[in-house]
């Protein structure tokens, strides 16, 4: 499991206002009932408990491989997803993007990858807009 602790997210300065005019460290401080940081565990599903899915993924930013782990985060994200793509470019970017985390992809094979995917992307929004277009004409 995936943790941090207080200290750790405070080094990074947290800012920002949540519902209610508490900042989102102050929500997550209440959430713990603590009112001092501590270097006790913090699962980040504790924090996306107390303040949300945008603030869980500011908090990777404490750790040290912070980009990997976003970048990780995002995969498992499109993993759920990628099913709805039936030309398979994103099936084919994202096991790229796992290589990468891995170190068995390189940064062109990723940019590769992402530019076929976004390509494929395009020219479907572009089909479907046409198609579109026609069926209100």
């Amino acid at each position: 499991m995936l943790t941090t602790t207080l200290n750790e997210i405070l080094k990074h300065n947290p800012c920002g206002q949540a519902s209610g005019g508490l900042s989102g460290f102050s929500k997550l401080l209440k959430h713990l009932n603590k009112t001092q940081v501590d270097d006790k565990p913090i699962s980040f599903i504790e924090i996306v408990e107390s303040n949300g899915i945008h603030d869980a993924i500011w908090c990777l930013r404490v750790l040290p491989e912070y980009d990997l782990k976003v970048m990780e985060f995002k995969l498992k994200c499109a993993r759920r997803v990628y099913h709805l793509d039936k030309s398979g470019s994103a099936k084919r970017c994202l096991d790229v993007v796992s290589r990468f985390i891995v170190g068995n992809a390189t940064e062109s094979e990723l940019r590769v990858a992402a530019a076929d995917a976004a390509a494929y992307a395009a020219a479907d929004a572009a089909a479907y807009a046409a198609a579109y277009a026609d069926a209100d004409a």
